[in-house]
């Protein structure tokens, strides 16, 4: 916190990372479970409402 009271809670701050960083990890993770989840049920036999791409 700085003499103003401002505290930064940013990733670069917190975690050395720059928020386009998580950004892009979390998109590529969301990919990969999307493949895993695609690839574990046949299409016919699933049970809830992905989307197709």
């Amino acid at each position: 916190m700085d003499s103003e009271g401002t505290a930064d809670i940013s990733p670069s701050a917190g975690f050395g990372v720059t928020e386009a960083t998580v950004t892009k990890r979390l998109y590529k993770g969301l990919i990969k479970f999307q493949e895993i989840q695609k690839n574990a049920v046949n299409e016919k036999e699933r049970q809830n409402c992905c989307n197709k791409f």
